[in-house]
């Protein structure tokens, strides 16, 4: 591929010192509190790199700035801007027709103290299906919630519903089938990529996926009962 350019230098350090602060932010967050540092967070600090890129002059091309409103025009996917807000909206439907209460109802009548097994299972097929037709984002605001309130004194804990936010969270991160379903997947989507072939191996490498990790979580939670995961992290 070559050396790096120029252009392609700031907007690949830019990328990643945001990433850095952003990966920080415990540390400092505290410290920089107040309206005047409210930029400081991730998604506002990528919003204004990509604002500087479009007044940052280029050096490949004379007159011309790093990114310009062409060169989106010719390389930036519009597709992308209607596939992931699609999703996330959505996400926001389930929640307020009440068909995410109606899930989480059906999900927790499945679980019962000493059914961890089939809780597991239940809980993990149902989020990876979630995020397989909106987005792993918006499966997260619909299941995450459902998951505390239903295991959130198992086994006598205080924090019960830690072990089932890890198999859950872990669940819905394996959505491959559907443009919406990631960031990822709609970038690739607007660039031209085939969406019957993405669907089809990405239901298959999502079943396999969601496989292993509940195999997973079943070993070190119901079976092993692992610390790591059963003790809220920090406590």
């Amino acid at each position: 591929m070559g050396p790096f350019s120029y252009e392609e230098k700031i907007s690949c350090y830019g990328f990643l010192f945001i990433v850095l602060l952003a990966l920080l932010r415990p540390a400092y967050v505290d410290l920089l509190k107040g309206p005047f540092f409210a930029w400081m967070q991730p998604g506002r600090m990528f919003f204004i790199l990509a604002l500087i890129l479009f007044f940052m002059p280029s050096r490949r091309s004379s007159g011309e700035n790093i990114v310009s409103i062409d060169s989106l025009k010719k390389h930036f996917p519009l597709a992308i801007l209607f596939i992931w807000p699609a999703s996330v909206a959505l996400g926001r439907i389930l929640n307020q027709t009440g068909a995410s209460a109606m899930v989480g109802q059906w999900l927790g009548s499945m679980f019962t103290e000493g059914a961890e097994i089939s809780a597991i299972i239940a809980f993990s097929l149902g989020g990876n299906a979630l995020s397989q037709v909106t987005s792993d984002t918006a499966a997260a605001g619909v299941m995450i919630p459902i998951v505390i309130e239903t295991f959130k004194n198992w086994g006598g804990m205080e924090f019960g519903a830690v072990p089932f936010i890890w198999a859950v969270g872990a669940a819905i991160s394996w959505s491959y089938a559907v443009a919406s379903s990631t960031g990822a997947q709609g970038i690739v989507a607007g660039f031209g990529a085939n969406l019957k072939r993405m669907f089809v191996y990405g239901m298959i490498g999502g079943l396999i996926s969601v496989i292993v990790s509940t195999l997973y979580f079943i070993f070190f939670v119901a079976v092993l009962k692992s610390d790591f995961y059963l003790i809220a992290p920090g406590v």
